[in-house]
């Protein structure tokens, strides 16, 4: 592969939803369904390693741009903290709760403007955090169902002239639905809102012709996600669709990575470094170098401003319940993971990695301290901690959305205090500190993406 594979400005990395395809049930996240992840810094697929391959051949070197068998390898890839959706294969576990529920607004015009067989899309809360498709069509007397993804409600505007009247029809068929509700009051503007709470995908415009209302979500839908550290479930096998998109289609490259399983996550944002970014590093059951499975995926990207030094706060940092006076200038979060292939099964495929029991996480602050020794936070051996070391990390754009970081119970390790001081600049220290097992630290996204963004069950 060349650089250019990396670095090029038309590649785009998809997470995808599970799938049967080629053992692809490994993976959790593919099929032909592709969910958007975090924007795309660069990325690395090294060479596999020497092993028995699908065919019963053994010890041979299988470059993955050389075959279109399945081969292991190692991926790393650096990406923009825009969401926490990449913390859940780190944590292991994620509970979604639902917290606000979505409510949309749809400006009709009168029967003559609106278009035959037009439509727009609508999507509905389920309770459970799924979500179901709707989409309106039009019928002015001479239409038929275009047929696109989800539940046709057909609205027969025939006997309609203004838009108020058009309002009428749609809000009626919409109303009479037990997910959701819809009102115009008299007006042309239908007012859609979901009965459950909970993040949905937004109403949009047709996949075809569009009505040309004006559509506009007035409160999004909000999930809340809890993760922890993974206790019972099961660990978290990723994928991964990645092509670069060269001039004509016939030239697109294409691979998926399939069966990812997390050995580390990094997370981190400074005042010298504004932008927040999350480095992950993952052992790849089976890459596949063709285009033969993957060109019904769609490309979707995550649009959205990535979290920056200016939207971190930290709500509380305390040693003995005592708030620590400290100007904290850098935040740096891992997790590493110990994990193991176990080996080939039966098919010669690689079975499911396995996870030695073995989490280590550790939260780095850059701080110029005020008020305290930055020693004196290292210098009580871990057996003697009556009391503890916590912290509270929030990053937020809005009250719905943001991403929080609690620690309870730190230690911060005598040889991880290390201080930088140049000419004529303040002194400041980086103390990195471990979760103690008595602890806990529990993540928390507030967001507008149900839990099948982040967990799809």
């Amino acid at each position: 592969m060349t650089d250019d594979w990396y670095t090029s400005d038309k590649a785009h990395l998809l997470v995808a939803k599970k799938g049967a395809t080629f053992r692809r049930a490994d993976a959790k996240y593919v099929a032909a369904d592709c969910l958007p992840s975090d924007r795309y810094v660069e990325g690395r697929l090294f060479e596999p390693i020497a092993l028995a391959t699908p065919t019963g051949q053994s010890n041979n070197y299988l470059p993955f741009y050389r075959t279109t068998q399945f081969v292991p390898g190692r991926w790393q890839e650096i990406l923009l903290l825009q969401t926490a959706r990449n913390l859940y294969p780190a944590m292991g576990k994620c509970t979604t709760t639902f917290t606000v529920a979505e409510i949309t607004t749809v400006l009709c015009t009168t029967k003559a403007l609106s278009v035959e067989n037009s439509t727009f899309h609508f999507w509905v809360a389920d309770g459970a955090g799924a979500e179901t498709e709707y989409y309106v069509w039009i019928e002015k007397g001479t239409g038929a169902d275009p047929g696109e993804t989800g539940t046709a409600i057909e609205a027969d505007i025939s006997g309609a002239t203004t838009a108020i009247d058009v309002a009428e029809v749609i809000d009626g068929l919409i109303d009479a639905k037990a997910d959701v509700g819809a009102e115009n009051g008299g007006t042309a503007t239908i007012t859609i809102t979901n009965a459950q709470l909970g993040a949905v995908t937004d109403c949009a415009s047709s996949e075809g012709t569009s009505t040309g209302y004006t559509i506009t979500v007035t409160t999004q839908g909000v999930s809340t996600h809890t993760m922890a550290i993974r206790t019972t479930q099961a660990p978290v096998y990723m994928g991964r669709h990645w092509e670069r998109e060269n001039d004509t289609a016939t030239e697109d490259e294409e691979i998926d990575m399939i069966g990812l399983s997390l050995n580390s996550y990094h997370a981190e944002c400074s005042e010298t470094f504004s932008v927040a970014v999350q480095s992950l590093d993952w052992n790849v059951n089976f890459t596949l170098n063709t285009d033969a499975a993957t060109d019904d995926i769609p490309a979707l990207d995550l649009d959205i401003e990535a979290f920056k030094w200016s939207m971190f706060t930290f709500p509380t940092f305390t040693y003995n319940s005592e708030t620590i006076e400290a100007d904290i200038v850098g935040w740096a979060f891992d997790v590493q993971n110990t994990v193991r292939i176990t080996g080939l099964d039966s098919g010669g495929y690689f079975e499911k990695a396995k996870y030695i029991p073995l989490t280590m996480i550790t939260t780095t602050l850059e701080i110029i301290p005020y008020g305290r020794n930055a020693n004196e936070l290292i210098r009580t051996p871990l057996g003697s901690y009556a009391t503890d070391l916590d912290l509270t990390v929030k990053c937020a754009r809005s009250a719905n959305d943001y991403i929080q970081w609690t620690h309870d119970k730190c230690y911060g390790r005598p040889y991880t205090l290390a201080a930088l001081k140049r000419p004529g600049s303040v002194e400041r220290y980086f103390l990195a500190m471990s979760q103690l097992n008595t602890g806990s630290i529990v993540p928390v996204a507030l967001d507008y993406y149900n839990n099948n963004y982040y967990e799809n069950p």
